[in-house]
């Protein structure tokens, strides 16, 4: 409740720490709004292709469905939220998005997915793991 009742002054005063260490703040009303700063951003410095963190903000605005429309891959580097995108799911775990697949699973969505993946991969974690950092 004291968060709530103090955040219009606690977001200003974070807005003004952040500029003053050399950051920009870009502030949107809506999901829709948020996409298209973030569109803007990205076509402002040539690139077509991005890659992202694990954020569960991008997740509720559907940042990466929304890029796809406007022509932009956004890659994740968390690997369990590429497995996800990969597998064009939801993620089914705030801090575990793929728990609801396994080992298996997860090697064919390699092997679907990804053009580079040897189609000997084995389903142990290492190889899977090292399958998705040549990917990436």
């Amino acid at each position: 409740d004291a968060t709530m009742a103090n955040l219009p002054a606690m977001l200003e005063q974070f807005e003004a720490n952040f500029t003053a260490r050399g950051g920009t703040v870009h502030w949107a009303r809506d999901a829709q709004e948020a996409n298209q700063l973030v569109t803007e951003l990205i076509r402002a410095t040539g690139e077509t292709e991005v890659v992202k963190v694990k954020s569960m903000a991008t997740q509720e605005i559907g940042l990466n469905e929304y890029l796809e429309g406007q022509g932009i891959a956004a890659f994740e580097t968390d690997l369990a939220e590429l497995i996800v995108q990969l597998d064009r799911d939801k993620p089914s775990h705030i801090l575990v998005p793929a728990i609801h697949k396994n080992r298996s699973q997860i090697r064919e969505i390699f092997l679907r997915e990804m053009g580079d993946v040897d189609p000997a991969l084995s389903n142990e974690p290492a190889r899977l793991a090292e399958a998705a950092r040549r990917h990436l």
